[in-house]
């Protein structure tokens, strides 16, 4: 019952998942913010895709470059493209630094801290620097760096490397921020393409400004996608990769047993050096758990201000019920030799949609030895929801319970069937539920089938 319990478990971490790319252009329901629940779209091949939160997408674009896989749960979307949000420090936004009010004897540290592929020019009284966003940050240090070393009488730097080598960085900095205030520096202010201008800042405050961190979106714009591909769970490869996995268990457990027995046997005077040899051995040969993120080539891009307010792709209620749903169902079984009937109130949370832990409570009515006797038992449930089709509406949900209570001291049950869901309604069919009961006037059980069903509706 353990071994069942912890295959429960496991299958549940190790779901199968299937990846497949939308078809034709991309589905007006992806562009849609404010789905209450999952979705199905139509794929190049003959079977439909679930979008749901616990989906993952990316996109690709003309030239053929994938983007990095983004969670679905995160997904915002308007009618530019889809976002994610980012946390990012401002100098990163910056396309641009726009200098005013620095002392002309300074001005020529601009020109020698510039890297190669970046430009200055120069707008009256205002130095404006332009270049790749990868270099606009470093280049505002070097060039604070530069001033500060200017500023304490030494000679500026001739080049960004020659500036973060020097010895004399830390206190050049601390005296041109906290004893000059900053003061040399003028008043800067980063430009963005896509987000604009931030608000003027002096002195001592240009530091927190080019490192100040905060959320912002990033993405695709639809009009640059030409495929999409989503990921999600497979019910039925998963179905079909836990009854391989339970064959070869039950192929396979018997001699094991055997093998286990004769190592106890035969070991129970030896040192133990064998099983010292195995500690400290790395998981996977590398230590590492395969866990890491494949980035993709196509780089996301910053949301323009028109899409800052870009909603989730998914509801609230939506996004929490994909990580922990509450279930509550009325069931009703019989025994196959009519003697044995049982009804109750089961409620269960079902956790990433696939996991369901769950009791209750349950009347059972027996009839052995002439005599009918009425009991009432705690119920105890774990068991897997496997989504059988793209639109969620049928499922595969197996498992097992455990009860007991009044006259009963024993009652393990192994349900399966299939699940039909409308909306939060759901009902479930159990047509031969493998049963062992235990009654606590006897010193065995019996083994039978149960056939019956739940009616159930979801929170």
């Amino acid at each position: 019952m353990r071994a069942f319990c912890l295959c429960l478990v496991l299958s549940s971490l190790t779901a199968c998942q299937v990846t497949r790319t939308v078809a034709g252009q991309v589905s007006p329901q992806l562009r849609t913010a404010g789905h209450s629940q999952g979705f199905a779209v139509s794929t190049t091949s003959i079977w439909r895709q679930r979008m749901d939160p616990a989906a993952t997408v990316r996109f690709r674009a003309s030239d053929g470059r994938w983007g990095d896989w983004l969670s679905a749960f995160d997904l915002r979307v308007d009618e530019h493209g889809a976002w994610v949000k980012r946390t990012v420090s401002n100098g990163e936004l910056a396309d641009e630094i726009r200098i005013t009010g620095l002392a002309e004897d300074l001005s020529d540290t601009i020109e020698k801290t510039r890297p190669l592929v970046a430009t200055v020019t120069r707008d009256g009284g205002t130095w404006i620097l332009t270049g790749p966003r990868s270099e606009m940050v470093t280049w505002a240090h070097a060039l604070e760096l530069a001033i500060a070393h200017r500023v304490r009488g030494e000679q500026p730097c001739a080049t960004i490397d020659v500036c973060t080598r020097s010895q004399q960085d830390s206190s050049a900095l601390y005296h041109l921020r906290v004893t000059r205030r900053g003061d040399p520096l003028g008043t800067w202010q980063l430009v963005s393409k896509e987000q604009g201008r931030s608000a003027p800042v002096t002195g001592h405050r240009i530091d927190k400004l080019l490192n100040d961190q905060h959320e912002t979106l990033v993405g695709y714009d639809w009009n640059a996608i030409t495929d999409v591909q989503i990921k999600n769970v497979s019910g039925p490869r998963t179905l079909a990769a836990v009854l391989g996995t339970s064959a070869v268990a039950v192929v396979f457990l018997p001699v094991a047993l055997v093998l286990r027995a004769g190592s106890t046997s035969s070991g129970s005077g030896s040192s133990g050096s064998s099983g010292a040899s195995g500690a400290g051995r790395p998981l996977s040969g590398g230590g590492e758990l395969g866990l890491t993120r494949t980035k993709g080539e196509w780089e996301p891009r910053l949301a323009s201000h028109a899409s800052l307010d870009a909603r989730p792709l998914f509801t609230t209620g939506a996004r929490v019920r994909s990580i922990i749903r509450v279930t509550a169902a009325v069931d009703a079984t019989a025994a196959t030799n009519a003697d044995f009937f049982a009804s109750g109130v089961i409620a269960r949370v079902r956790i990433m949609e696939m996991l369901e832990i769950g009791g209750g409570v349950r009347q059972s009515f027996t009839h052995i030895d002439s005599t009918t006797r009425r009991s009432t038992s705690a119920v105890f449930q774990l068991g897997l929801h496997l989504p059988l089709d793209a639109s969620g509406h049928v499922a595969f949900a197996f498992g097992v319970e455990n009860g007991s209570g009044g006259a009963i001291a024993r009652d393990v049950r192994l349900p399966w069937g299939p699940r039909f869901q409308s909306g939060r309604w759901l009902v479930s069919l159990q047509p031969a539920t493998p049963s062992y009961l235990r009654m606590n006037n006897v010193d065995k059980g019996r083994w039978s089938f149960n056939i019956g069903g739940e009616v159930g509706l979801s929170f």
